[in-house]
């Protein structure tokens, strides 16, 4: 027998012993000792001779291989030297992978020749990245390669730009979604080309890779002598795909969770750089409002987003008052708009009824009605716990406000986004009743949860009566008088004025404002502040 210019007797002999890591092709995984693999669920053991063919093929993959060749691969003692042998047991091998010889996956026939192995090997290491560009396919061909990759590499950029995170976005030309790798991806988005009549097809299909459902398809043309057509058909999808994932991050049925406003946050901090900027994802709903007026879901997404923004622009990027009294308004007049439409729905109207509690302008009869209605039909427990929560608080009911985080923090999802939100929720409804004794058990808890949180809420429980620590006050020295006026400004609009009582709100000012005033004059907290402290000073 001859063995060409491939020692296949070594390869028998050695091949799996020297193999360090299972190999995955398309749906099959391959164990590194050959004697096991797996489709799926199903289980697959093969035989000596079966892994010796699989080590031949594995090891030399898109290259012929003749039935000379694997008959001195598979030569064993047992087994009857024919090359007619060498189609039974490629015939009994493609039953086990599943893989049949009119339409294969894994071994083709070259016939009057001799076997293939078709299937390209799959990386085995799990990816970690928001968007994942693959599987990328049809690029056969030098010219196709090359302006195929071009696409893929600009995409990449375009929607790296648009998320504004370094490595969200990943290229894998063989990523699968229902691979059996434990992934840490969060949107795939499958591309294949087309080379048809001198042009250059594309088509995308966005999927959510947590469930593989397919979120929008776009078909793009491309024409290889304009280079421009590229550039201008990777911002397109680039922007289409932002606008899909923004859909389905604030979409119920993937945030059955959270209250609205909180999915709109969390999906403008995913889309966004980590600063200001997240609030350009707000041309996204200003759009889809435009377009769509009557749609009583958008409209509440986009007040939720008027919301978000008043409540993170004090830190950000300062609004007047006149600002905010406009937003409001505007939040006033979309909710009320749409009430009609979005009462039957229980998200949309617990939504709807925090919107209206947030600003504050008499309409506490309709809120609780709202709540009332929600409550009895919404399966989103830990969200409405929130919002009755904040309700109560304001009012002064703290007992029952404690009493429904503690309930929304006992079923939400430990350690997540939503578990913090509650958790200072919790601190402000004890700072506002004045029972700052308890504070330090929510602490402990943002500590175990998120350290970095605690930066967050420090400013806010300075104590009042007492001296401040070294850390703490490196912080009031850090920040100045102009960071201290804005720390003390943003936690009266966003947070205190939505307490009922004067004495609240003084008690939520109180930390802060007494040593900020101390440290560098009365004026660096607003007049409302300081009346509110002269009247009620402890």
């Amino acid at each position: 027998m001859k063995a060409d210019s491939i020692n296949f007797r070594s390869i028998s002999a050695n091949a799996w012993g020297n193999m360090t890591s299972d190999l995955r092709y398309e749906d099959l995984v391959l164990d590194a000792s050959l004697l096991f693999g797996s489709r799926g669920k199903e289980a697959i053991k093969f035989t000596r001779n079966e892994r010796a063919l699989l080590a031949a093929f594995t090891r030399n993959g898109n290259r012929l291989l003749s039935r000379s060749q694997l008959l001195d691969a598979v030569s064993a003692d047992d087994f009857e030297a024919s090359e007619r042998n060498i189609d039974f047991l490629i015939t009994r091998l493609r039953a086990k992978l599943g893989d049949p010889a009119r339409a294969p996956r894994f071994i083709a026939t070259q016939y009057g020749e001799g076997y293939v192995w078709i299937a390209r090997p799959l990386s085995m290491k799990p990816l970690e990245a928001f968007i994942v560009i693959g599987p990328v396919s049809g690029l056969a061909g030098e010219a196709v390669e090359a302006q195929g990759q071009a696409l893929v590499n600009l995409l990449r950029r375009r929607l790296a730009e648009r998320t504004g995170k370094e490595g969200a976005v990943a290229v894998a030309e063989d990523f699968r979604l229902q691979s059996g790798i434990p992934h840490k991806v969060r949107f795939a988005l499958q591309v294949s080309f087309l080379n048809e009549g001198g042009r250059l097809h594309c088509g995308a299909v966005l999927r959510n890779a947590l469930d593989g459902r397919i979120l929008h398809a776009s078909r793009l043309e491309l024409d290889p002598a304009d280079p421009a057509t590229f550039d201008r058909e990777a911002t397109a999808l680039a922007d289409t795909t932002k606008a899909a994932i923004w859909q389905n991050l604030t979409s119920p049925a993937a945030n059955i969770e959270l209250p609205l406003e909180v999915m709109v946050f969390n999906a403008s901090r995913l889309l966004s750089e980590p600063d200001q900027s997240w609030l350009a994802s707000g041309e996204i709903l200003a759009k889809e409002h435009r377009d769509h007026p009557q749609d009583p879901r958008v409209a509440v997404m986009w007040a939720a987003h008027l919301y978000a923004q008043l409540v993170m622009s004090g830190v950000y990027s300062p609004l007047t008052d006149d600002d905010r009294a406009a937003m409001e308004t505007e939040i006033e007049r979309t909710v009320l708009t749409h009430l009609p439409a979005i009462q039957d729905d229980p998200s949309l109207s617990m939504a709807a009824a925090k919107l209206l509690h947030y600003i504050a302008r008499g309409h506490d009869d309709l809120v609780d009605h709202l709540l009332e209605r929600a409550f009895d039909r919404c399966t989103a427990f830990a969200a409405s716990f929130g919002i009755i929560g904040q309700v109560r608080a304001t009012r002064g009911l703290f007992d029952e406000a404690i009493r429904s985080y503690d309930h929304g923090i006992a079923i939400c999802e430990p350690a997540s986004e939503f578990h913090l939100y509650l958790l200072f929720l919790k601190a402000a409804a004890l700072l506002a009743s004045n029972r700052r004794e308890e504070l330090p058990g929510v602490i402990r808890s943002l500590q175990i949860i998120k350290p970095e949180s605690i930066r967050s809420l420090a400013p806010f429980i300075l104590p009042p009566d007492k001296p401040l620590d070294e850390m703490q006050e490196r912080f009031l020295d850090g920040a100045g008088p102009e960071g201290c006026r804005k720390f003390v400004d943003y936690l009266y609009k966003t947070s205190a004025r939505q307490f009922r009582s004067p004495r609240h709100q003084a008690n939520v000012m109180r930390g802060i404002a007494t040593h900020a005033m101390r440290k560098f004059g009365p004026e660096v907290a607003p007049e409302v502040v300081r009346a509110l402290l002269a009247r009620y000073p402890a």
